[in-house]
This record gives C-alpha cells, structure tokens and sequence, in this order.
C-alpha cells in the first residue's frame, strides 16, 4: 500500500503524479483538504482514472482538456478526471474537502472492456456530477458513479472486488455513452508555449498579467503568442482570459452566496469591467445569470 501524499503531491507539468506502489485501486482513508489558490504552483495529471467526492465546503474544479473548464464544488458532488488530463482544485471561502480515489484501468479493466482509457477519452462525459442536476442523465451518470465511489469506499479495509468494480466501470462508461456521445474534436495541445501560457492563465486569473510578461514565460514574442493562441483557440490571449474570468464568475454567482462585487475582485475584475466583459460574454449582467441559472439551495 502507498501514502495519498506519493499521489496528490503538485509538481511541475509535464511530469505525472506518480501512483506508486502495486494496488490497482486505491482509496484514500481520510478527505483531502483542497489547498487555497495561492498554494497551487502547477496544474497536474495522474496516470490513473481519478474520482471523487466532495464532501464539504465549496470549491472550484479545473479542467485543461484541452479547453480550460470551470466547475463549482459542493458537497455531494462527485469528480471524474481521465488519465493523463490537467486539472487542479481548490478551495473557496474556507476548507473545501474532498475523498479521492485512483484505479489503474487497464489493470482493472482488461478483463471486460476494450481499450478502457480511448473510450473514457473520447465520451463527453461532465467532470463534475450532481445528485440535484436538472438534466436527468447527469443525475443518472451521478448516481452510478456515487454507488461506485461509496462500494470502493466500503472495501478500504479489504481486498478490492476488482471484478465488481470493472462491472461497475463498464456500466458507467456504456451508460454515459449513451447519455452524453463523443466529445467533439478539441485543439491540439501539443505547442509547449501555448501549454505553458494556459496554465499561467488558469492559476494567476485574478492577477494584472501582461503580454510581455506572458509571453516571456513561453519565451516566445508577443507577436508570436497572439498568432499561436488565434491558430489554435480563435481568439487573442487576452480574450482566452476574459472568458476565463467570467466563466468562473459564473459558477461562483450560481453556487455561492458572493456579491457580485465581491466576485469580480476575486476573478480579477473592478465592478464595472466585470459586468461589461461579463453581459459581452454572456448576453446578460451578472444579477440577471444569478437569477437565472441558480437552481441549488445555497
């Protein structure tokens, strides 16, 4: 058996998370405080299947797949991230805490599924599942990823049912194939500079970044930067990082009680920049998304 630390210690990209040790699935014993944004130094990647579940606080989930993705956390909620796909988590107004776990699919999976990991790649399944989605298929994927998580959990002091969970993964996997289809093609993330500068961009959001200084940690020009970011995304750097921005505003007006002021400072805005950036973006101000799109108890 090895340490949660030899899995969740950050280190620097391109380097994955090591999974040491022999156990093809493995269950942490204890929830994981998610760190605060100023403790998080790289986004990183795992070579397993991770999954989790929040079981405290609030938190933001990111996801670079390549496209950077924003996720609230609550508790309940529960994580899928595939092998090898950049992400961190993080915490909000407090300790946000989640239990995690890691399987070595082709380990556990030989024995019923074909290409286990190809298949998790190319399905859109959501990163984040909640028991109270209004959309009945996610309620549904959330529902059998929670029973698996809550089986693996229930096994921690005795030997994994690896069959039972390779069962377990495959119907999630058909299920979700069914339900969500395969994710449309995305951006090749194979230019190290544009690596580098969405990675910058996802951890220091709420800073004053500049092209110089942006550029100059891809040590690539500015003229450069902007051609390389227009190529592969559509659109300038800085144009990549207000919709960043006000993506995560989004999930901090839908999932939290902030004000909107006091959302805009923490994404890196004045209020007025970030209502404008924030209606350009989205069609409407940042109350009226409020209004609209908070189905949760908060």
């Amino acid at each position: 058996m090895f340490k949660s630390t030899d899995i969740l210690q950050y280190i620097t990209h391109p380097e994955p998370i090591s999974a040491a040790g022999t156990s093809a699935v493995y269950f942490e014993e204890k929830d994981c405080t998610l760190p605060s944004i100023g403790e998080i130094r790289q986004l990183h990647y795992h070579a397993r299947l991770e999954l989790g579940v929040c079981t405290k606080g609030t938190g933001l989930f990111i996801i670079d797949r390549p496209e950077i993705t924003v996720e609230s956390l609550t508790a309940g909620d529960v994580l899928l991230i595939g092998p090898n796909v950049r992400h961190y988590s993080r915490s909000i107004d407090g300790e946000c805490a989640c239990r995690f776990c890691y399987i070595d699919l082709p380990a556990v999976a030989h024995k019923f599924l074909n290409n286990p990991q190809e298949q998790l790649r190319r399905l859109a399944i959501p990163p984040v599942l909640r028991a109270d989605d209004p959309d009945p298929s996610r309620r549904e994927a959330h529902a059998l990823l929670f029973r698996l998580l809550e089986g693996l959990k229930k096994s921690s002091s005795r030997p994994v049912d690896e069959d039972l969970t390779c069962l377990r993964l495959s119907e999630l996997l058909l299920c979700c194939e069914d339900w969500f289809g395969e994710a449309a093609p995305s951006a090749d993330h194979a230019d190290a500079a544009l690596s580098a500068a969405v990675s910058h961009l996802s951890l220091h959001y709420a800073e004053n970044i500049t092209a110089a200084e942006l550029a100059a940690r891809c040590y690539i020009s500015e003229s450069q930067l902007r051609r390389r970011f227009n190529d592969v995304y559509g659109m300038p750097p800085f144009e990549y990082l207000h919709r960043l921005r006000c993506q995560i505003g989004a999930q901090l007006l839908e999932r939290t009680q902030l004000s909107a002021a006091d959302i805009a400072r923490r994404v890196g805005y004045d209020s007025g920049d970030f209502y404008r950036h924030f209606r350009r973006i989205y069609g409407v101000a940042p109350t009226v998304w409020r209004r609209l799109n908070t189905r949760y108890d908060r």
